[in-house]
């Protein structure tokens, strides 16, 4: 699937909440739709997002841990922001670091 095709598929997704379908399209993405799958996600907010959205801040690619770290914070959970913390006091990569935390100043 396009990523274009993606993107207008996690949108009708993201409107009915289904947390699961787009668990599912994340599994075989790129990092460009896992980005904004991500986003998606964030605005559901429910258990199962929360959960994905966190296990993500652990991701090998940093534009796709940044921007876990980003839809992590959107949310108003004490969890996630702990994870956001975790994650960016155990940075290596300065650059990474400083987006980490960037993100969490914010």
């Amino acid at each position: 699937m396009s990523d274009e095709k993606d993107e207008t598929k996690l949108q009708n997704l993201q409107k009915k909440k289904k947390t699961k379908a787009i668990m599912k399209i994340m599994e075989k993405a790129n990092s460009t739709v896992v980005i904004d799958a991500l986003g998606a996600l964030a605005q559901i907010s429910d258990e199962d997002a929360i959960n994905c959205i966190a296990s993500y801040l652990d991701s090998t690619d940093g534009l796709v841990k940044v921007a876990a770290a980003k839809a992590a914070m959107s949310i108003d959970s004490e969890y996630l922001k702990t994870q956001v913390r975790r994650v960016c006091n155990s940075e290596k990569d300065e650059n990474l670091h400083k987006q980490l935390l960037a993100t969490l100043n914010t």
